[in-house]
């Protein structure tokens, strides 16, 4: 009895063991990310990075070992205005010489409801690390007509620039602060599985 125990047990590791891990590289023509925060009040500055790479890779079914990361180029940022845009990479805000790089990466991932999921990782900007909790919708896979497999991903989630020192301000005319603090992320996020 106690042979045939060690056998199955033998048996149930070798199959975890030899589960494979899916790796999946960022699409960087069809993933973008995305972000927007208040400006005075009634408004919002929206804006993307247009440069950015990335990577998941998993082996179960539910993403209990999953593991995304994805880093934006912060010199890539665009408001659709030169100016601002220029102003945004300074040390007033980003300071994209110093620190080019904005990166997320996860730490594991709670199933919430059907294919929602919260991700918890750590999100680094400005030199500053914090741990947050990123929305996630997973949209499932696709095959182009290539043959190529693709997994398709929502991500949302919200900082506070102060937390990361990115903290420049002003007042208006009334006094009030012109921009706001919460920055409001959204990824759409589409990797491609490496064969």
């Amino acid at each position: 009895m106690k042979y045939i125990i060690l056998v199955l047990a033998i048996l149930g590791i070798s199959q975890i063991s030899n589960a494979q891990a899916k790796t999946y590289k960022w699409d960087v023509i069809h993933s973008n990310i995305n972000f927007e925060v208040d400006y005075l009040k009634i408004s919002e500055v929206t804006g993307r990075f247009t440069s950015s790479s990335g990577s998941f890779t998993y082996s179960d079914k539910n993403f209990k070992d999953a593991k995304i990361s994805v880093i934006a180029d912060v010199s890539s940022i665009n408001t659709d205005n030169e100016k601002r845009d220029g102003h945004l990479k300074s040390v007033d805000f980003f300071d994209a010489e110093k620190f080019p790089n904005i990166v997320f990466e996860s730490i594991g991932f709670k199933k919430v409801v059907s294919n929602q999921y919260d991700i918890s990782g750590s999100l680094t900007m400005k030199g500053i690390t914090k741990d947050i909790i990123a929305n996630a919708k997973y949209l499932g896979e696709t095959q182009d007509s290539y043959g190529q497999t693709y997994s398709l991903w929502k991500v949302h989630f919200t900082v506070n620039r102060q937390d990361y020192g990115v903290s420049f301000n002003k007042t208006n005319a009334a006094g009030d602060m012109v921009l706001g603090d919460d920055v409001r992320m959204s990824i759409n996020a589409k990797f491609l599985l490496e064969k």
